[in-house]
Parts: C-alpha cells; sequence; structure tokens
C-alpha cells in the first residue's frame, strides 16, 4: 500500500510538473503571438499616418489644379476676374471692374 500511495504521488507530481511546464510554453507562445500583433499594430498605425499625410499633400488646392491642368482637364484660369460693387441707393446699375488675381 505504500508503494502504491508513493506510486501514485509521484505520478501525480510527474503530471503536475508535465502541465505546468506545457503552460510556461503556452505562454511563451502567446507572449510571441501578442509581440508580433503589437509590432502588426504599430506598422498599420505608421501606414495610416503615411496615408493620411500624402492625402493631405495631394489634395492641396494647388496641386490639384496642377494636375488637373496636366490631364487636360481645365484651361488656364485668366490672372483677371471681374468683381461688381453694389451701392445700394446709389445707382440702379452696379459698377464692374476687373481686378488682378494674385499669382501662384
Amino acid at each position: 500500500m505504500t508503494r502504491t500511495l508513493a506510486f501514485l504521488s509521484a505520478l501525480t507530481a510527474f503530471a503536475l510538473a508535465a502541465q505546468a511546464v506545457r503552460d510556461h510554453a503556452e505562454l511563451i507562445g502567446t507572449g510571441y503571438e501578442i509581440s508580433q500583433l503589437e509590432r502588426t499594430k504599430d506598422e498599420a498605425v505608421t501606414s495610416e499616418a503615411e496615408a493620411r499625410e500624402r492625402v493631405g499633400r495631394l489634395a492641396c488646392p494647388a496641386v490639384l489644379a496642377e494636375r488637373a491642368q496636366d490631364l487636360g482637364l481645365t484651361t488656364a484660369y485668366s490672372g483677371e476676374f471681374p468683381v461688381v460693387r453694389i451701392h445700394p441707393g446709389l445707382r440702379e446699375e452696379p459698377d464692374a471692374v476687373m481686378v488682378k488675381g494674385r499669382g501662384r
């Protein structure tokens, strides 16, 4: 009986030790997986920031106008544009004046 009890306690200790080793190995594997996911997340955040910065640059009105001209979608706009001044009560017809636009 003593031998059986000693054998069973040794077998239980071995089973517990084997389970502890298996749990430890699983924890290490999970740690590596978390580390890889964090790296992937950091790369995605960096990529998103770069994409947002590029969209900001490309959405600039001057860049859009230049790109549209390169594609032949627009003609060069006039450097002058009409400005109509309305003087209430002074005249029935407004004054029309040509104003030079700012250079690019």
